[in-house]
C-alpha cells in the first residue's frame, strides 16, 4: 500500500556528502552506505542500518570469449587459478560481517550449494598453479584490457585485485578507468580489442538471480547466439541447463547443478568471486520498511514528520 505523496530519487556522486544528508535529514533513505561509513552512522541514535535483502550479492568477474588471449580456455583457466575470493572480499567489503567466502556457482545457502572445482578460489592457493598454467598455455602477452569503473562503490576494488593478482601470475594488464555507463555500453561490443572491445569485466548479480542454472545467466553457453555478455559457447552446459528446467527430482537438478559447476570451472564460463551483503540506512522517522531480495521497494512505507 502505498502511504506517502511522492518519492524522490536523488542521486549522489559522493557517498560522504549522501551520509552527511542523511544524518542531516535532507534525505531519508541511503540504498548502499560505504562499508567504511557504517560505524559513524551506527552511532547515530536517528538512523536505522539493516540488511534488507538477507540472501545478498555475489560479485563476479566475465571474460570476453571472442578475443584473444581468453578466448584460450588454458589461458583463462592460468587467469582463473590466480584469482581468489578474499583478497577480492577483503577490498570490496572488508568486514566479515557482511563478507561470506563461498565457492558455489548458485550462492550458499541454497539447495545446490557445492565447492566442486572452487578450491583455489576459496582457499587462494592457486598461484603457483598460474604461473605454470599460464606459461604452458602458448600466453603471447597479450595485455588483458579490464574495463574498471570509479564510479559505483560496490564495483571500484574487483577490477583493481584482479590486476594486480594477473601481473603477478605473469599477465600484461591494461586497466583501463571508466565509469559504469560506459562499461553498461563497452561491454555489449563484439569487436576487437583495437576497435573498442574488451577481455574483462566484474558486476554484481543479486544472490536470487543466480540461485538456479535457469535464472544464471553468467554459466549460460550461447555463445553469440542470444548469450551473456562475453559470449560464452558451451554446448554441454546448455544441454545440462535444459535438462535441469525439465527435471521435478531435487536430487536430480543437484546433481546436474554440480555438473553445470564443474565444468564452468574447467572451462572458466565466469568467476563467482564471494558473496557479500549490502546494508542499507534510513531515518527512524519512516517506518514500515520492508526487507526482501530485490529491494528496496518503497510501498508500505511511512514518514513521520
Amino acid at each position: 500500500m502505498v502511504k506517502v505523496d511522492r518519492v524522490e530519487w536523488i542521486t549522489m556522486a559522493d557517498a560522504q556528502t549522501a551520509a552527511n544528508a542523511l544524518q542531516s535529514g535532507d534525505i531519508d533513505f541511503m540504498e548502499v552506505p560505504p562499508y567504511e561509513l557504517l560505524p559513524v552512522l551506527e552511532a547515530n541514535p536517528e538512523l536505522q542500518i539493516d540488511v534488507l535483502n538477507k540472501f545478498g550479492f555475489q560479485t563476479l568477474g566475465r571474460m570476453n570469449f571472442l578475443n584473444p588471449p581468453f578466448d584460450n580456455v588454458k589461458v583463462r583457466r592460468a587467469a582463473f587459478l590466480a584469482l581468489n575470493q578474499k583478497d577480492v572480499l577483503d577490498a570490496l567489503v572488508g568486514n566479515p560481517k557482511y563478507q561470506k567466502i563461498c565457492g558455489a556457482v548458485f550462492v550458499c545457502g541454497t539447495p545446490l550449494e557445492t565447492d566442486v572445482g572452487a578450491e583455489t578460489l576459496i582457499k587462494g592457493n592457486g598461484m603457483a598453479e598460474a604461473k605454470k598454467a599460464l606459461a604452458e598455455s602458448g600466453y603471447d602477452g597479450t595485455p588483458i584490457v579490464i574495463m574498471a569503473p570509479g564510479d559505483v562503490a560496490t564495483l571500484k576494488a574487483q577490477p583493481i585485485v584482479a590486476a594486480q593478482l594477473l601481473r603477478e601470475a605473469g599477465f600484461k594488464v591494461d586497466l583501463q578507468a571508466t565509469d559504469w555507463q560506459t562499461v553498461v555500453t563497452r561491454r555489449a561490443s563484439q569487436k576487437p580489442v583495437k576497435e573498442g572491445g574488451w577481455n574483462m569485466f566484474f558486476t554484481n548479480w543479486v544472490g536470487a538471480d543466480v540461485a538456479n542454472p535457469v535464472a544464471n545467466v553468467s554459466v549460460g553457453g550461447r555463445g553469440t547466439k542470444g548469450g551473456w555478455f562475453g559470449w560464452a559457447e558451451d554446448a554441454d552446459i546448455e544441454k545440462l541447463r535444459d535438462a535441469y528446467a525439465r527435471s521435478s527430482s531435487l536430487d536430480e537438478q543437484k546433481k546436474i547443478a554440480t555438473e553445470i559447476q564443474r565444468l564452468n570451472y574447467e572451462r572458466v564460463i565466469y568467476i563467482p568471486l564471494g558473496q557479500y551483503l549490502g546494508p542499507s540506512a534510513w531515518r527512524k522517522t519512516l517506518s514500515g520498511v520492508l526487507d526482501g531480495p530485490a529491494t528496496p521497494v518503497f510501498w508500505n512505507i511511512e514518514k513521520k514528520d
